[in-house]
């Protein structure tokens, strides 16, 4: 799984979410964010619609959709992280 370190390293759009996802989401919190980043992501990949992939590509399906998930909310105002929301 690419941890939001890594993304932050692939530079351009993948570096923009994970900046976001750890600064609007989780006050700067790296930790708490890479936390939930996971967590989102294995939430994904128990879907039952990526049973029928490889491993690898599983994961990439779910890491992509994540991605997309949080370019599509994190620009609304007021938004929040989805595990944060339901453990507060």
């Amino acid at each position: 799984m690419r941890s939001l370190y890594d993304l932050h390293a692939e530079g351009g759009d993948e570096a923009k979410v994970a900046e976001q996802f750890t600064h609007q989401w989780h006050a700067g919190n790296w930790h708490a964010a890479e936390d939930h980043w996971e967590q989102l992501v294995v939430k994904v990949l128990q879907a039952k619609r990526l049973e029928m992939y490889s491993a690898e590509i599983a994961l990439r399906e779910a890491e992509m959709h994540i991605q997309n998930f949080a370019e599509s909310t994190l620009p609304v105002p007021g938004s929040r992280c989805p595990l944060c929301v339901t453990s507060s």
